[in-house]
């Protein structure tokens, strides 16, 4: 970016600033609290700005689709707006997987601020540009948004089916099945089935698992709420997914994974600037955190606040949802909190 903004070639620096604003939007994974990232903000706003300036629609439809993805994470409910708008300028893109790629990170972003409409009708729309396309790592990962979506609020029959078709099928997807693993583990153990264990061990065994905290964070979540579930949990083997996620500055995933080794009752390191529920998770007050999963639309994690709090009533009301997701192994761990 230095380079480009000294010699003066703005169609390449609107092309970075892309770039730069993708970077800061791509450390969310699988689970439905984004991670905040004002630079991504500020670095897809000079983007539009260039792209309009310049008339090149086709940069101008990226550059907006990281701008909404990025407000949506900072809570700026105009980046649904932004989103739109690169949705309606999709014709100025020449290339599919560029389209392709809006679609997957509108879904996503959609899904990530509680937005289900949204994300479903653009996992639709993603999904029928790119049926017929080369770019497989695109269905790949819209087809693991759609189960992410249905993991969160029901049914879990459609995502563990998703999820075992995504890692049955044939191709090279890298790490994104590894993000599959992690996502089947956890609803085949909170279902009490056996092969939970195996599914992820498959995964850690991977050398990727323990690249980024992209990877290795939703791994060690996976990894601690089986151990949690069981009553074996061992938090040495996610000190290393911890260590990378506070590198790198991924607090959605610092609040994620504390708040499963919260669960567990195993200690962790203070954290600050954890965004979403897991804020008030970490802090103990149920209420504002189970309200918080409620307006994302997570029924799994609001029914858990709710089933271990000190609550009669809340706890009933929880435990009634865990049964009604089929939750059973989990029924069974916080009944006897």
């Amino acid at each position: 970016m230095r380079i480009l903004e000294k010699i003066g070639d703005d169609t390449r620096l609107a092309a970075g600033l892309i770039e730069l604003a993708r970077t800061h939007s791509n450390l969310p994974t699988l689970g439905v609290v984004a991670q905040p990232t004002p630079a991504g903000v500020r670095h897809a706003e000079r983007a539009v700005d260039l792209c309009e300036r310049l008339g090149r629609d086709d940069l101008r439809a990226q550059a907006l689709c990281y701008l909404g993805s990025n407000r949506l994470a900072c809570g700026d409910a105009r980046g649904l707006d932004d989103l739109e708008g690169a949705l309606a300028t999709l014709p100025a893109a020449p290339r599919l997987e560029t389209r392709a790629r809006i679609h997957v990170n509108a879904a996503g972003s959609a899904f990530r601020a509680g937005r289900r409409a949204e994300a479903e009708r653009y996992l639709a729309a993603g999904l029928r540009e790119a049926a017929d396309s080369e770019f497989a790592a695109g269905r790949y990962r819209l087809h693991l948004t759609s189960a992410a979506l249905a993991a969160s609020a029901g049914p879990w029959d459609r995502a563990v089916a998703e999820l075992r078709q995504l890692i049955a099928s044939p191709g090279h997807p890298g790490l994104m099945a590894l993000l599959a693993r992690s996502l089947l583990a956890r609803l085949l153990a909170r279902r009490g089935e056996p092969d939970a264990r195996r599914v992820l061990d498959e995964a850690l065994a991977d050398p990727a698992a323990a690249v980024d905290s992209y990877v290795a964070g939703p791994l060690a979540v996976a990894q601690v709420e089986l151990g949690w579930l069981t009553g074996t949990t061992d938090d040495a083997g996610v000190r290393g997914a911890w260590d990378m996620a506070e590198r790198s500055g991924h607090t959605a995933m610092l609040g994620e994974l504390g708040g499963y080794l919260r669960r567990a009752g195993c200690p962790t390191a203070p954290t600050t600037g954890v965004p979403g529920p897991w804020a008030a998770a970490l802090a103990g007050r149920w209420r504002e955190a189970a309200a918080g999963w409620h307006d994302l639309g997570e029924r799994y994690e609001e029914a858990v606040e709710l089933a271990l709090s000190d609550d009669d009533d809340a706890r009933a009301a929880g435990s009634a949802v865990l049964d009604e997701l089929g939750a059973r192994a989990t029924l069974a761990r916080v009944s006897r909190a």
